[in-house]
């Protein structure tokens, strides 16, 4: 079964989960943890994990500046550098395909964050406001979510020792999400769909482009490349 084939059940899968969330757990999860004040308890105790993606685009910034100038310098990129590059790719491309999915599902969120804004347990509404998202209808999906499972998503691909942190690490994020009553599951659901198939999709994009595994990213892969790399080092022409 081809990869395509693979994404596209997870997409199937994916809609059920969000519309089984939507039909019968998003609306009374969201009022069992306001009337039992567990959004004040998950916000104080999961507070790092949930701005953990905060960070992650001026970073990424960062990073592209500094590896940027290292390539216009002639430096080559290295193993871990090379995974930079994808994470900043994938993280990047999430941000603004979540943007786009915002606004186009403009779902309310579960508690009014912004004053007067309309949300499920201020205003009762729980709508999906089509083709009319800002920030007042901004929940779904998931953005922490969506960006902290493409970044680690790219990680779990090229460093396999390190998938028992990253699943924790996603899964521990959407939990705080939803416990704080910042997101509803069916937002963190999609979140992370989001994520990680644009991690997904990035790896095999890049794979295409010389960076054939984790074995061998960053590394030259033909005679040429190698025999270029080999008088960069030595300082020759």
């Amino acid at each position: 079964m081809s990869r395509l084939v693979w994404w596209l059940a997870a997409l199937c899968c994916t809609a059920c989960a969000v519309l089984v969330c939507w039909a019968w757990i998003d609306r009374p999860l969201a009022f069992w943890i306001d009337a039992h004040r567990l959004g004040e308890v998950a916000r104080s105790g999961f507070r790092p994990l949930t701005v953990l993606p905060d960070p992650l685009i001026p970073m990424g910034a960062l990073a592209f500046l500094v590896l940027g100038l290292r390539a216009l310098a002639g430096g080559r990129l290295g193993r871990s550098s090379s995974v930079i590059v994808v994470c900043l790719f994938a993280l990047m491309t999430t941000e603004t395909i979540k943007n786009v999915l915002k606004w186009v599902f403009g779902r309310p969120w579960p508690v009014s964050w912004r004053g007067e804004d309309p949300s499920l347990i201020r205003t009762g509404d729980y709508a999906f406001h089509w083709l009319a998202g800002g920030a007042a209808y901004s929940s779904f999906p998931s953005g922490h979510m969506a960006a902290a499972a493409a970044v680690l998503s790219v990680l779990w691909i090229y460093y396999p020792r390190l998938r028992a942190v990253c699943i924790t690490l996603i899964i521990l994020v959407g939990a705080g999400l939803v416990g704080s009553n910042f997101h509803f599951a069916g937002d963190v659901l999609a979140g992370a769909f989001t994520g990680i198939s644009v991690a997904w999709m990035s790896t095999s994009l890049f794979s295409q482009l010389r960076l054939r595994g984790p074995s061998t990213i960053g590394q030259p892969q033909d005679a040429a490349e190698r025999q270029e790399a080999a008088k960069c080092r030595t300082g020759t022409k």
